[in-house]
């Protein structure tokens, strides 16, 4: 049995309301949950770590077009595939603790 699901929508809509969903989806960016829903149909995204971005801008005419896609592999939230920091020391520096994951040691 597949896992793979797919959630589509599309529509015509005012400017507004594409600006709403916008800052919807920038939302559950911030929040790392994004649910979308329609007619009893949902999908849930948990979206983390590192993403890849492609914006694609089409001109033809007087049409624009304008793509933006995302993707990411979402992490198993079980406490067994964290991996530990990073912890890298030099010099006088393991007196004090040492720095982590991009920390400065003042």
């Amino acid at each position: 049995m597949s896992d793979f699901k797919q959630f589509k929508y599309d529509s015509v809509q005012d400017m507004q309301t594409v600006i709403k969903y916008l800052d919807a989806i920038a939302e559950g960016f911030r929040t790392g949950e994004l649910t979308f829903t329609r007619e009893g149909e949902s999908m849930v995204f948990k979206p983390g770590g590192l993403l890849g971005f492609t914006v694609e801008a089409k001109s033809k005419g007087v049409r624009r077009k304008l793509k933006i896609s995302l993707g990411w592999k979402e992490q198993e939230t079980n406490g067994d595939a964290c991996v530990p920091p990073l912890h890298i020391q030099a010099g006088a520096a393991s007196a004090a603790g040492g720095a982590s994951r991009g920390e400065k040691d003042e």
